[in-house]
């Protein structure tokens, strides 16, 4: 068993180079680590404090420190973010990205290749849900209040008031913030759109703050300073020459005072990259949008950034595409939106996803 769970593991080695764990008991339980939080610490899979169980986590958890002070008397063994779900036991209280999955066999994964040589058939893990090995069953632990507006039931929750702009503001701002945590360097995706520069502005903004504490702190302690040690973010952007997104990026980034990387390449360029990329789809959409990402994502990690930001699902959320303009109510709008972030896992997320799998990590902000 431990030969055959290794080989499917380090099918996935390229998306975690960092670390590779492996627990085999009566199950089996492997791990490829990319590094962004307990760097030093956070190997996985780890332990309960009395052994009974065993975790490996594909995701983050940016309230941790806020749930480790519910759990004063745990003695955790790492800093990572991940390890207080043994303590709490509970999905409910944790706010990230993160996946729980077993689709009704002993054999789970981060992507269908590991899977392909030691499963005859294959599922989706729906997004949201917790399984429970005891009876197999599965159940939803993410319920949003507007999650059956597209169910046509007669009591389903439809919007009836204003959006609260200023409220739609700060919960942005509070998502770019948290998704900062990282003890790596880390950077923006930026395409001069309005999402992709929101949240950008955000991201410097607020590093801008951190690097200003540490260049105080450190002229309180009396300790050198110079300009040269304040951070500041980095931003990204690949296209084709003279297009559309490399320009407005360019101009964005000079408004920002990002350290911004500009990647030109051919559409010949792109094709070679597709065989060497393993999308495990043949969907065209999201191929053409994962393969540059993909590019993109070689020469991020090229410099040594480890994580970036980019903008998912915003479009889904407001009705941002051009075809909701023909929307005939406010009801039909909304069941469209409903369905289209519903799908978000499907549909959209795939193509960036699996256009960073290749390291750096992508944290999407939508």
């Amino acid at each position: 068993m431990r030969p055959r769970l290794i080989a499917c593991s380090k099918k996935l080695r390229h998306r975690a180079p960092d670390w590779s764990g492996c627990f085999i008991g009566k199950e089996g339980v492997l791990h490829e680590r990319l590094a962004i939080v307990g760097v030093d610490t956070g190997a996985q899979p780890v332990a309960s404090e009395e052994g009974k169980l065993i975790l490996a986590v594909n995701g983050e958890i940016y309230n941790f420190l806020a749930l480790r002070a519910q759990v004063p008397e745990y003695k955790f063994k790492t800093q990572s973010d991940c390890e207080l779900i043994l303590p709490l036991d509970i999905c409910n209280l944790l706010d990230g990205m993160f996946s729980s999955k077993c689709p009704g066999a002993v054999f789970f994964a981060s992507e269908l290749k590991a899977l392909v040589d030691a499963c005859d058939k294959t599922i989706s893990f729906p997004p949201g849900d917790v399984y429970d090995s005891h009876d197999q069953s599965t159940s939803r632990y993410f319920q949003p209040t507007l999650w059956d507006g597209d169910s046509g039931a007669p009591d389903a929750t439809i919007p009836s008031t204003l959006a609260n702009l200023t409220l739609i503001w700060e919960t942005l701002e509070a998502a770019v913030r948290k998704r900062l945590m990282s003890e790596v360097h880390y950077g923006a995706l930026l395409s001069g759109g309005l999402d992709n520069s929101l949240i950008a502005a955000i991201a410097a903004r607020e590093t801008e703050k951190v690097a200003q504490a540490k260049y105080e702190l450190r002229k309180r302690r009396l300790e050198e300073t110079t300009l040269a040690a304040w951070p500041l973010l980095h931003s990204f952007c690949i296209g084709l020459e003279n297009s559309p997104d490399l320009l407005a990026a360019r101009e964005t980034a000079g408004y920002l005072s990002t350290v911004h990387h500009e990647y030109v390449i051919t559409v010949q360029e792109g094709l070679y990259a597709i065989p060497e990329y393993h999308l495990e789809t043949y969907d065209v959409t999201t191929v053409r949008a994962s393969t540059p990402v993909y590019l993109l994502s070689r020469k991020i990690k090229a410099i040594g950034v480890r994580m970036v930001l980019s903008r998912e699902g915003s479009d889904e959320i407001l009705g941002g595409y051009l075809y909701f303009n023909a929307a005939p109510d406010r009801t039909s709008f909304h069941k469209e939106c409903v369905k289209r972030v519903k799908n978000l896992h499907h549909v959209r997320l795939p193509a960036s996803q699996q256009g960073c799998a290749t390291d750096p990590s992508g944290r999407a902000v939508g």
